[in-house]
């Protein structure tokens, strides 16, 4: 399990301190979040980018990673997480 798993909610530093497994930066996702993130001098650390949502969702539940997902996609080893400083969503 991810270390993050233990946690409901996470500071955005403690979120960013670990890999991020996201949509490629041309996805509106990305756009959001790294648009969420920029007012706090923020950096992603990016170990895998993709845009098959699956594979996003494989790569999380195995722990590799953390990401943004579809709400209908949470379940089955998939932990949400808060992070209170970024309010997300499309």
């Amino acid at each position: 399990t991810h270390p993050l798993a233990e946690a409901s909610t996470v500071s955005l530093k403690s979120l960013l301190a670990y890999p991020a497994i996201l949509p490629a930066q041309s996805t509106i996702t990305r756009k959001i979040l790294e648009q969420a993130i920029s007012g706090y001098r923020a950096h992603l650390n990016v170990s895998l980018e993709t845009n098959y949502l699956e594979t996003i969702k494989m790569m999380v539940s195995v722990g590799l990673g953390w990401s943004l997902l579809p709400v209908s996609m949470i379940h089955n080893g998939i932990i949400p997480l808060e992070t209170p400083e970024v309010q997300l969503s499309r």
